[in-house]
């Protein structure tokens, strides 16, 4: 079981995109402020989590009163704003911007900062069976979903030393235009740092809009259920390997 007492959800955002980056479907700030207060709203009103961060890119300013409403429900919210690199993330792709902010996050955010395991979630969506994902996780590992050739990135939960010591600097590697994203780097570094990162044993539930192709994500019960015991067989076979390695 994750102790949710150590755990932050880092909620990654880019309310006020510029017109340049490229393959981006979703706009509007209005629509992509709107889809974010809705995740917020979410983790903050029915889920177990206690620490809920929120940082944006664009420089968008603070919504008015998620710290109060996080107090009714005895947990913490940070909204952590501040100018990204558009040149660079432009250049090398949104799996750029994305890790600087996870990167200035970790660096400013006062929840991050006493909080042991980071569970990262690309802003605008949220994972409906979380407090299960949670409860079924062990506190002592990293986890990463693990596909062939790449890594789901929309969610993962780590320690925070792991993330520091692997992954903080992994999206100075990505190449869009190269078609290296930030999936295929993280694959890369996972597979490479001998049995650090684990992979989810339980499927994540994850509903929202790509703001990338436009593609709505919702799982209808027989859909998920066949990625629940994909996602599961790929574990044991993960742990199986792992094993061998280490006899």
């Amino acid at each position: 079981m994750i102790d949710i007492n150590n755990l932050c959800l880092l909620l990654t955002g880019c309310i006020h995109p510029t017109s340049n980056i490229k393959k981006l479907a979703i706009k509007s700030p209005e629509e992509r402020r709107k889809q974010t207060l809705t995740a917020i709203d979410f983790f903050i009103r029915k889920t177990k989590i206690k620490r809920i961060v929120y940082c944006d890119n664009s420089s968008s300013k603070k919504e008015n009163g998620l710290e109060d409403l996080a107090h009714q429900y005895k947990k913490e919210f940070e909204w952590v704003s501040f100018q990204g690199n558009t040149t660079k993330t432009q250049e090398k792709g949104k799996g750029y911007g994305e890790g600087e902010i996870i990167e200035y996050a970790i660096n400013h955010s006062q929840l991050l900062a006493k909080s042991k395991m980071l569970m990262k979630l690309t802003g605008r969506f949220y994972v409906k069976n979380i407090d299960f994902i949670l409860f079924f996780l062990s506190s002592r590992y990293s986890y990463l979903d693990y596909h062939a050739g790449y890594i789901d990135t929309r969610c993962y939960i780590v320690q925070k030393p792991d993330y520091l010591n692997f992954l903080l600097h992994a999206h100075e590697n990505v190449n869009d235009e190269q078609k290296y994203y930030i999936e295929n780097v993280f694959y890369n570094i996972a597979t490479s740092c001998n049995g650090v990162f684990h992979p989810f044993p339980v499927v994540c539930n994850i509903i929202g809009i790509s703001g990338s192709m436009g593609t709505v994500y919702y799982d209808g019960q027989i859909k998920l259920f066949l990625k629940s015991i994909k996602t599961f067989s790929r574990a044991m076979i993960w742990n199986i390997k792992e094993k061998r390695k280490n006899q």
